[in-house]
């Protein structure tokens, strides 16, 4: 019989030692439960050379998403939490947190992606992006912020939801 790999969590850090971590039985988790795939979801948007792809996962009640175009990379990741809106407590709004990678820009992209997925499903989400194009005009940029909007609408449609 295979052995499940056991999960190790604690606050504790042996009175304040470094290294003299010793879990108390209660504070072993059970063997790591492996969340079921529910659903992987592909979508594209926009016109050459700005296409963007998408790819999102739905891993029990969370979303995550992945965007990326032109040269693939991750730029950004951001985490956006469903709330009451600020301005209407009977609508829901989302909060995101934002990581970017030194020099690259793609914060705008995650955080508007994100918001905009987990208001409109009640969920967490979180959205990778990862897009570059050598020499990106103005026009440019509003074509791969339209295109991201175009892959968010689709993921929205595949999941049965309406834009907020």
């Amino acid at each position: 019989m295979a052995r499940n790999p056991l999960v190790w969590f604690s606050a504790r850090s042996g009175g304040g030692r470094l290294g003299a971590f010793q879990p108390r039985p209660s504070e072993m988790l059970r063997p790591a439960r492996r969340l079921a795939l529910l659903r992987e979801l592909s979508v594209a948007a926009g016109d050459e050379p700005y296409v963007v792809h998408g790819r999102a996962l739905l891993l029990g009640g969370d979303l995550v998403v992945v965007l990326w175009g032109g040269a693939a990379h991750v730029g950004a990741v951001g985490l956006a939490q469903p709330r009451p809106s600020r301005r209407d407590p009977r609508r829901r709004g989302a909060t995101c947190s934002v990581f970017t990678l030194l020099g690259h820009e793609e914060d705008v992209v995650v955080k508007r992606v994100a918001e905009r997925l987990a208001a409109a499903l009640d969920r967490p989400v979180v959205v990778s992006a990862g897009l570059h194009w050598d020499d990106l005009t103005a026009d440019g940029i509003a074509r791969v912020l339209a295109a991201c909007d175009e892959c968010a609408d689709a993921l929205l449609a595949q999941l049965g939801k309406e834009a907020t």
